[in-house]
């Protein structure tokens, strides 16, 4: 049943949700499109902006850790006035209301201020609302001559996955009216967009410890991570900040009763700053444990093992939390790094057998940091790109100096085997790039013929670049290339 089903939508309702599908086909199928900022890596987003118009389209997607009604009913209660500088809604029927806002823009660019038509539409697993320009008869109210009217069609889709998971897709197509800098509104743009992540970061703070999933985990990590810019260097305000969001989230409130020091450990590997060997002490030296590189905990000692981690000092905790950078550091996968790090602080092994949530959120913190990180990224790519180019201007001095000598079939044998290594890693690429569009394969073999290639890879892998688009990962792929390197 829908909510029609009281009163019946209109002819007008129906055509306006009609083309807010068409606008969101639109922008899924088109390949004229720039990926959007989004304000969580959970999140996928795209705009468009069709040459010669002035209107400009965004899509935004995300999945959010409740029920399809739980969501609806939070986003009709949410209260988000503060982010008008006026907002006006009533009730045209049961399903349809009508909106007057205003946002404010930086000077000397006048505000914008909307008049829509918000109609739902609920069906048995999908919740639809979208936003249009209002086709009701508008109520006489104050004019303000420093605002211009501007054009909204919007579309929220709510799909229920399952009982404790809905998908939310949101589409936009904004007219702003009158003159905006393309700047502002690249700016202004994904804030428009963010509310599904805002509905996402919120629910994932009230998931118990006990519900917490694998998937929770990636999703706790990757909150984690966004705090990284304000939790670097010695911030003052950090540990606050790190606080606030534990006191938020109901698992690791939860957990911290276990672990006290939770807190003070995830702000050690947050900072991801590289100790020096000599300072770094194994991190329960002082409990009288041993967290020596291969212990493995077994069921009969974890009861004890809890016990050792609410004894942990706040000093302990740090320096386990701050070990996490070196591990990074050495390796070229997170999984690598979590387990290292796992084995040498034993003492967390509880964490990682009863939470099944705790091993892919440090997973997903290794793999942030290792994308954000400079230190290893540099080493890495700088050493990629010195090996490549070393490797090119050795081949072009052999052959030089053969042609010099008269040598010329060591020569051109040289040559040849260079032509044929370069032939073997152009069939690798064109096969790892397959799914992709000319362009993208050309922009791989000028890599390759170029002799950029290992530093390429070695700057994809240091990243944990991401494509769904490639047949093996940028690492596997690597490895592959890595035998036509050295024969």
């Amino acid at each position: 049943m829908t909510a029609g089903a009281a009163e019946a939508f209109s002819s007008q309702e129906n055509d306006v949700v009609d083309r807010l599908q068409d606008i969101a086909s639109a922008i899924d199928k088109s390949r004229n499109t720039k990926k959007l900022a989004t304000a969580s890596p959970l999140a996928q987003g795209k705009k468009h902006v069709a040459k010669g118009q002035h209107s400009t389209a965004a899509s935004y997607t995300t999945n959010v850790p409740c029920g399809l009604l739980e969501l609806h009913n939070f986003i009709k209660a949410e209260d988000n006035s503060s982010s008008y500088i006026e907002k006006i809604e009533e009730a045209y029927n049961d399903h349809h209301s009508i909106n007057y806002y205003a946002m404010s823009l930086p000077k000397p660019f006048h505000d914008r201020e909307f008049h829509t038509s918000v109609i739902t539409r609920i069906e048995d697993e999908k919740i639809t609302f979208v936003s249009v320009p209002c086709f009701i008869k508008e109520k006489a109210r104050n004019v303000h001559p420093d605002r211009v009217r501007a054009e909204i069609w919007s579309m929220y889709k709510l799909t229920q996955i399952s009982d404790n998971k809905t998908r939310v897709e949101f589409y936009a197509q904004l007219e702003f009216g009158g003159y905006i800098p393309r700047w502002l509104i690249n700016r202004e743009l994904p804030k428009f967009m963010s509310a599904p992540t805002r509905w996402q970061e919120h629910f994932q703070h009230l998931r118990a410890l006990r519900e917490l999933t694998p998937e929770d985990g990636v999703a706790m990590g990757t909150m984690l991570t966004t705090l990284v810019k304000n939790i670097t260097g010695q911030n003052k305000n950090a540990g606050n900040k790190l606080s606030t969001f534990i006191e938020k989230n109901v698992a690791l409130k939860e957990l911290k009763e276990t672990f006290p020091q939770l807190r003070t450990m995830i702000l050690g590997v947050l900072r991801n700053q590289i100790l020096h060997g000599g300072k770094t002490m194994r991190a329960a030296a002082k409990v009288g444990i041993d967290l020596g590189p291969g212990q493995v905990l077994n069921q009969a000692v974890i009861p004890h093992q809890y016990s050792i981690m609410r004894k942990l000092s706040e000093k302990d905790a740090a320096k386990i939390g701050n070990s996490f950078a070196m591990f990074l550091l050495t390796s070229t996968e997170p999984k690598l790094a979590v387990d290292a790090w796992r084995l040498e602080n034993s003492a967390l092994q509880p964490l990682f057998d009863e939470h099944q949530f705790f091993e892919p959120m440090m997973q997903t913190i290794a793999k942030r940091l290792l994308a954000s990180g400079n230190l290893g990224l540099k080493m890495r790519v700088f050493m990629g790109a010195f090996l490549s180019v070393g490797d090119l201007v050795s081949d072009m001095t052999v052959i030089v100096s053969y042609f010099q000598e008269g040598r010329t079939g060591q020569a051109y044998g040289l040559i040849s085997m260079v032509m044929t290594n370069l032939f073997i890693q152009v069939l690798i690429v064109l096969a790892q790039n397959s799914k992709k569009n000319r362009s993208e394969k050309l922009r791989e073999i000028f890599f390759v013929v170029t002799f950029l290639k290992p530093a390429v890879d070695a700057y994809r892998v240091a990243t944990v670049h991401e494509d769904d688009q490639l047949s093996v990962s940028p690492l596997k792929e690597m490895v592959s290339l890595s035998h036509t390197y050295t024969n």
